[in-house]
């Protein structure tokens, strides 16, 4: 079975490292593709957009990123028909009132990095879903 296919747009390569680390902990072995600027994320995406199938199970994506931030890559992915089933999530520090709000109206999840490691497995649990759907529990039929 192939390992689930994770696209970072995460500008601090130790927080893929600890979200790769996080994953195989949580006894989930994913692969971690990391890219450092929004320009470079933006283009490789696009590139990719045109495969068949879409290389990448989930888009992580931070909203402090070099060249344009996270909000300017979402935007312009969202404008991407080819990647409206693929599902992309914003995982950062501290989001302004405002970035919350455009990533709501974006349709996007957000979520909150941790202040340290120990936190990070909360975070995997709620990624688990997107990458592995029939894992997650249902609950009964009433």
């Amino acid at each position: 079975m192939m390992k689930p296919k994770v696209f970072l747009a995460e500008d601090n390569q130790g927080d893929g490292m600890l979200l790769d680390l996080a994953f195989t902990e949580a006894g989930r072995s994913v692969e971690i593709v990391q890219v450092h600027d929004g320009a470079r994320a933006f283009e490789r995406l696009r590139a990719a957009a045109c495969q068949m199938p879409f290389p990448f199970h989930l888009i992580i994506i931070d909203l402090h990123l070099p060249s344009f931030d996270g909000l300017e890559l979402l935007l312009g992915l969202k404008g991407l028909p080819e990647l409206t089933r693929v599902p992309m999530v914003i995982l950062t520090t501290s989001p302004t009132a405002h970035e919350r709000e455009r990533v709501h109206e974006l349709h996007c999840a957000l979520l909150m990095k941790p202040d340290d490691y120990s936190g990070l497995g909360a975070v995997i649990a709620q990624l688990v879903p997107y990458l592995f759907p029939a894992d997650v529990d249902l609950p009964a039929a009433g």
